[in-house]
C-alpha cells in the first residue's frame, strides 16, 4: 500500500466521506480525492490534519510501519486515540486500565473527541456496569 491508498483506508475506516473531510478540516474533497488517487501528495501539516482526523499516526501513513494501527477495524467497534495512539477495549483488563485511558487528553470515540464531562459520564456508566457485574457473579 502507499500513501494514497493509505489515506483512502484510513478515511474509510473513519466513516467519513471526502465531503466531511472537507467540512471537518477545509480541505477541499477534489484535493483529497488527488491525494487518494496518487495524483498529488499533501504537506507535512495537511499530513498532520488527517492524521489527527483519521486516528493514525503520520507515521503510519507514510510508511505502513506503525504497530498503532490495526489490520481492519470493525465499524462498530470502539476506537479510543490519545497522542495517535489507539487504544482498543480489547487491551483492557480492569475497569482501572480504562480510568487510565480515559485520564489522558485526546481521547476519541468513533472519530469524536470526548469531552472532560463525556469521559465523566463514560465513567460512571462503567462504574455501574462493573459493580452490577459484580454483584450477579456472587
Amino acid at each position: 500500500m502507499e500513501l494514497g491508498d493509505r489515506l483512502r483506508y484510513a478515511r474509510e475506516q473513519a466513516e467519513l466521506t471526502q465531503v466531511q473531510v472537507k467540512a471537518k478540516t477545509g480541505i477541499n474533497n477534489k484535493t483529497i480525492s488527488n491525494y487518494e488517487q496518487k495524483v498529488s501528495s499533501p504537506d507535512p501539516a495537511t499530513l498532520k490534519t488527517l492524521a489527527d482526523l483519521y486516528g493514525v499516526t503520520i507515521d503510519w501513513l507514510i510508511r505502513g510501519s506503525d504497530h498503532t494501527y490495526p489490520q481492519t477495524i470493525s465499524k462498530e467497534g470502539q476506537r479510543f486515540f490519545e497522542h495517535n495512539t489507539a487504544y482498543y477495549p480489547s487491551q483492557c483488563s480492569s475497569p482501572s486500565d480504562l480510568r487510565i485511558i480515559l485520564s489522558q487528553n485526546n481521547v476519541y470515540y468513533r472519530n469524536l473527541l470526548l469531552t472532560a464531562q463525556d469521559k465523566q459520564h463514560l465513567l460512571h456508566t462503567l462504574d455501574y456496569i462493573y459493580s452490577q457485574a459484580k454483584t450477579d457473579k456472587k
